[in-house]
Formats: structure tokens, sequence, C-alpha cells
């Protein structure tokens, strides 16, 4: 923000200016100690993974597959079981 725009703004506006700095720099952290770590771990690998497997968490989400509806009634009745639930539809 240079001298005219400070005297310009409102003091909410600079409020929000030096919130996205702080944000700014925050991030430049984060990103600076990702790399030391990272570093650090290859360094004491002895054979270094693919350039592309360690550059897919940076992708994003990957694309997955739509369940059917008898994938997801197994899922469910999965979790009745591992919570300890009952199925009621053959209690009948």
């Amino acid at each position: 923000m240079s001298d005219s725009e400070f005297w310009q703004s409102t003091p909410y506006l600079t409020k929000l200016f030096v919130e996205g700095a702080v944000e700014r720099e925050r991030r430049g952290y984060q990103t600076a100690m990702f790399t030391a770590w990272h570093s650090g771990l290859y360094f004491r690998i002895k054979r270094m993974p693919p350039l592309s497997k360690a550059m897919q968490a940076l992708e994003g989400p990957q694309k997955t597959r739509r369940m059917s509806q008898e994938e997801m009634l197994s899922v469910i009745e999965q979790w009745t079981v591992a919570f300890g639930g009952e199925d009621r539809r053959r209690a009948n």
C-alpha cells in the first residue's frame, strides 16, 4: 500500500490490507517450512521417488469414480457393524 493509498483508505480497508499482507507472509513461511522439511526427508532416503509422484499432492483432488447403490449400501452396512449398530431391515 502506497502512502497515497493509505491516506485515502478507510481504517477498515487498511485493516483488510494488513490482514492480507500477514496471510501472504504466513503462507510464504509455510511454503519455506514445507520445502525445508521435504529437502531433509529426501536427503535421508536412499532412492528418490519419481517427481511426478511427489507432485501429485499439489495437483489437487484426484478424480474418483461414482459408487453404485450396492457399493454404498455395503459401506453403510460395514459402518453399522463396526459401530455396534443393528440392521433393523431384517428384524421384521
